[in-house]
């Protein structure tokens, strides 16, 4: 190919000459060193008991900036190479993108509406989320997208399996009493739940759909690890994702191969085993559905405590409501929803904050794209790749806790990457299954 490129004498001619794998395997590389950076924060913890914000962000913007190259330059070689006309069959066939697409430019837009301007683009100091950072999503969910080997979808599966595992290991450490923290390798709880939740759904899938025994036995370990961790973080709200995620991707299984397969019924087990065995040590589950059970029941009585409800969610979700109500073409701009004043507190779920902060139309057409890609993907099961269902689960699974979270920069750059490799057209006839039928 080096050869090759040294004759080209346009870009035109050069766009012709790279082949399609040279982008999957950059893309691959990208997201590997994308959950390196929570590597590297993970074993900076462990080996000199200090944290460092700062280098964590330091090391997402280098990796984060490097997507964006790659995106443009991936975009301008598919602007070469498509025709007006194939571009439009292209959106045709992939109208979940249209809507993908309106999100970004208005959630661009908002920055107009934005009181503080350079909090909109750089994103608020801790969240990182703002106009920069959804740069950095769009760049990995094109990432997502190229991945149409086996191999490559194999190799990130395993790659945040294992820096879920290795940050799993600080959560562990706090619980047996050495050094160690309940937020693992992020800087809380919740953000590390969300992750692991992730992480459980992609062993999961290697559990189900592995056929060497060795993979096999080391991802249902793996999985189990995962989970036990996910019950000592305690966050509930991953936990109850967790808990439709096996539902979904159970019957996902089912309808695709008209059966229930060994490697389900060793998920749903494997969970079932964890989640007794762990409630009985720290009895966190049974705790949480406790208090979830008296937040129900203060909601249908509507008393005072009703506002408390979801660990005090209902009160920051009603006071989100007033600022969509008060700015809902525009909204208040990318992270500065706190600076307004009906704000109590970032909302802690992603459709209210999308909303507020880039306006109604903007987590609508967020929410029908979404809605248009399960009802492709679904409506074709047969015919898509196992990995069609490990990341639409991981997709699925982040949208719920997402239900109960703030978006940040560290966790939602991984849920697009995932969302763009559930966008792949690429299907089971197009490439080998993990280990064939299961």
């Amino acid at each position: 190919m080096y050869q090759k490129l040294k004759e080209c004498k346009s870009l035109k001619e050069i766009y012709e000459v790279i082949p399609e794998e040279f982008y999957e395997k950059c893309a691959v590389v990208l997201i590997f060193f994308m959950n390196m950076v929570i590597v590297v924060e993970s074993l900076t913890r462990l080996i000199t008991h200090r944290t460092s914000f700062e280098t964590m962000v330091r090391n997402y913007y280098i990796v984060g900036t490097l997507s964006v190259i790659y995106a443009v330059i991936y975009i301008v070689g598919k602007l070469y190479k498509f025709t007006f006309g194939e571009i439009k069959e292209y959106f045709k066939n992939n109208i979940w993108e249209v809507f993908f697409l309106i999100l970004f430019l208005l959630a661009t837009l908002s920055i107009v509406a934005a009181g503080d301007k350079q909090k909109a683009f750089q994103g608020h100091w801790f969240r990182q989320n703002g106009i920069r950072s959804y740069c950095i999503y769009l760049s990995l969910y094109i990432a997502g997208k190229t991945l149409s080997s086996n191999k490559s979808r194999k190799t990130i599966l395993w790659t945040i399996a294992i820096t879920s595992t290795i940050q799993d290991i600080i959560i562990l450490m706090k619980y047996l009493g050495y050094y160690g923290s309940y937020s693992g390798g992020f800087y809380n709880s919740n953000h590390s739940g969300y992750y692991i939740t992730m992480a459980i759904f992609a062993l999961a899938g290697l559990v189900i759909f592995e056929q060497k025994y060795i993979f096999k036995i080391n991802a249902a370990i793996l999985y189990a690890f995962n989970i036990m961790c996910l019950v000592i973080n305690n966050t509930f709200g991953c936990y109850v994702a967790v808990m439709f995620g096996i539902a979904f991707m159970f019957i996902l299984t089912v309808v695709k191969y008209a059966g229930v397969s060994s490697g389900c019924v060793m998920m749903i087990v494997i969970f079932l085993i964890m989640s007794i065995v762990m409630n009985r040590e720290t009895g966190n589950i049974s705790h949480n559905f406790n208090i979830t059970s008296n937040d129900i029941e203060n909601i249908s009585k509507r008393n005072g405590e009703a506002k408390n409800a979801g660990t005090g969610r209902m009160e920051l979700w009603m006071s989100a409501i007033d600022v969509i109500s008060h700015k809902s073409v525009m909204g208040c701009g990318a992270e500065n929803i706190e600076d307004e004043t009906e704000c109590i507190g970032v909302p802690h779920n992603e459709f209210l904050q999308i909303a507020a902060e880039y306006g109604v139309f903007a987590c609508l057409s967020y929410i029908v794209g979404l809605i248009t890609l399960m009802i492709s993907k679904t409506r074709n099961l047969k015919n898509e790749s196992e990995y069609t269902i490990i990341c639409g689960a991981i997709v699925f699974v982040y949208l719920v806790s997402s239900m109960f979270g703030v978006m940040m920069f560290y966790t939602a750059v991984f849920y697009y990457t995932f969302l763009g490799i559930v966008s792949n057209d690429g299907n089971s006839t197009q490439c080998d299954n993990i280990g064939g039928n299961t």
